[in-house]
Formats: structure tokens, sequence, C-alpha cells
């Protein structure tokens, strides 16, 4: 048995302003048989030189790697290498965990036989604090027998605690996209044998503004990450058995990259979101012809992607929406909507 219970992995880029914390949440923890393994990912500010502060004062507990930059996902699979714990819990370094949090989790999944443990997070921004439970009602559970659950299971990394063999059995973060917890996350909910609740917030997560409200060439890597995640299924013989979860998931963030165009004002990117768009139909419709049908897709869309959804179903309408309104102001976009969602119900 490893020495250490759990390995918390931390990639670290230009975070200097948020790092003291987020390490002293880390080395403060009430569980003392932990390892942190920061791993510098060619970061060009001071965040090294925090690090190096740690690992000199915790030298039994911090330990440091400095690669060149090539990304989270390499960062993370790079500290999972090198990780030698029970467990493992992934932690942005610009977030930051509650002080009992590795007790809590190490103690829940030993009790239990927990492979894997989902838990809530804060989300702050700037002074505002929220708490997000959305969890199972189930204390211990299999996937296959409460499959709903994948439906709506988050797609980030570091608000589950999770096995070290466990881990093993996905690809890793795939490396050099975006996207990358999003089939992570879901790889290991149907690789799990035993899934875990805690209904605590054990994890302060800091929104940050960022790639998800901006149109770039990066944004079409949604589509990779989640034919990454179909094959996945497909090549341990779940794709059928998850299909209608699957679907959904695919049609949930493919629709949501459309809802973001909705406030995407931008000119001179015409011809990239046509190339979203192409992409993001060629997935549905070859994968899932019947996606509209889908029972989570009628029943689970958040409300502001369901007023959209009348647009997102129409592949014809969905290009004519970024032809009339490419670089518009938003209230431009807003008109374009209500006007065709009017004129789609007379049509009804």
């Amino acid at each position: 048995m490893s020495e250490y219970k759990v390995s918390v992995i931390v990639p670290v880029y230009k975070v200097e302003q948020y790092l003291r914390q987020c390490m002293d949440s880390l080395v403060g923890q009430t569980l003392q048989e932990i390892e942190i393994v920061a791993v510098n990912d060619g970061s060009p500010d001071n965040s090294l030189q925090i690090l190096e502060e740690y690992q000199i004062k915790y030298p039994q507990k911090v330990r440091v790697f400095s690669i060149e930059n090539q990304g989270v996902s390499h960062a993370r699979n790079y500290g999972f290498s090198l990780s030698r714990g029970e467990y493992i819990l992934f932690v942005d370094s610009d977030d930051f965990l509650e002080k009992d949090a590795c007790r809590k989790l190490y103690e829940k999944a030993v009790a239990h036989g927990n492979d894997l443990i989902l838990f809530g997070r804060y989300h702050l921004r700037g002074d505002k604090i929220s708490e997000k439970l959305n969890l199972p009602e189930i204390d211990n559970f299999r996937l296959i027998d409460h499959k709903e659950e994948m439906a709506r299971l988050s797609p980030f990394p570091w608000d589950k605690f999770i096995k070290r063999e466990l881990f093993a059995q996905t690809v890793g973060f795939p490396e050099g996209m975006r996207f990358e917890d999003l089939p992570v996350a879901h790889m290991l909910a149907v690789s799990a044998e035993n899934i875990g609740v805690i209904r605590e917030c054990l994890y302060d997560y800091r929104v940050q503004g960022g790639f998800l409200s901006t149109l770039t060439e990066e944004t079409l890597d949604i589509v990779t990450e989640l034919r990454i995640l179909i094959n996945f299924l497909k090549k341990k013989g779940l794709y059928q058995e998850y299909h209608q979860e699957i679907e959904y998931i695919c049609a949930r963030h493919c629709c949501y990259r459309f809802v973001n165009l909705r406030k995407f004002t931008e000119k001179g990117k015409l011809d990239l979101q046509l190339r979203l768009v192409n992409a993001v139909y060629d997935l549905l419709e070859t994968e899932f012809p019947d996606w509209r049908e889908n029972i989570y897709v009628k029943q689970k869309m958040a409300p502001g992607m369901k007023r959209f959804l009348f647009v997102c179903e129409d592949p014809k309408l969905m290009v004519k929406f970024v032809k009339d309104t490419d670089g518009k102001p938003i209230f431009r976009k807003k008109i374009w909507v209500w006007f065709r969602y009017l004129l789609n119900l007379l049509r009804k």
C-alpha cells in the first residue's frame, strides 16, 4: 500500500496571484498522508519560485516538477504519471480546497468501497459565493443502475475523487485541445464500479471569464472531444447501453456552442461560425439522427437553450441565423430569434 492516501495534482501556469491561497489550502489539509504534485507548465511569471518555497518548507509533502509549456492536459497527465497516492484529486492552481476535503473524501471512499466520489463546489465570482450541489440523491451507486445520473454529470475533473486504478482506465486527458475535461469526466463515471456522493462543497472554484464565451479555432475541439468519448464507449462495449445519455450529452454541448453564438458580435468570423455549424451537424446527424426526440433533450435542457432549440434543430435555419446576424449587436440577434420563434408558432 502506498504511503500516500491521496495525490493532489496541480497544473500551474501564470497564477502567481492565486497560487499561495491554493497551496496553503493543500498543505493545510487535515489528512496528513497526502502528496502535492505541482507541475509548473513553463509558467513565465513567479509561479515556479512560489512553488519552490513550498517545496522547501514542506519537503515531505510537496513535489515540484517543471516542464515546457504544453497545456493543462499534458501537465495533469504528467503529474499523474509521477504520483503515488491511492486516490487522485485534481486541483486547478487558481482554485483551492476546504481544509477537511481530503480527509472526508478518503474516509468516505474507504468506508464504502468507492472508486469515484462526486462532491459539491463553491463558485467564487469576486465577492459573491454560491453553492453548486447538483448531485445524485443516492449515497452509493453503480451508474448502470442509475443511468440518468450520467446525463447530469458535471464535465469537470476537480469535483471528483478518483481511485488511481480507475483513472488509469481512461486514456488520460486529451492533449493539444480544449474541452479536455469533458470526455474524461464521463469515462470515469462509466468505468467506476462504485460511485459515492458527498453533499458538501469541498472545492472552491474561481469563476473566470474565458474561452467558453468566445469563438476561436479551439471552439471546434468540442466535436473532437465528443468523438473521443463516443469511441471510448464503443471500445468498452457500452455505447448502446448508454446511447440515450451520450446522445443527450453530445446534443447539449453542441447546442450550447450555438447558444453562445447569440452573444458573439465579433466581425470577420463568418467562415469559422459556419465551420462550427457544419462540424456539429456532421456529428449529430451521423451518430444520432434521432437526437431531436431524445427524452433528455425534451425535458432536461436549460431554459435558455430550450428557447433556442427550434433553431438548433434545423440546420438550414441555424445557417441562416449565422449569416443574417454575423457581426450584429446582441439586441439584433434577439430580435431575429423572437421573430423566427413567433413565425414558428404560427406555422404550427
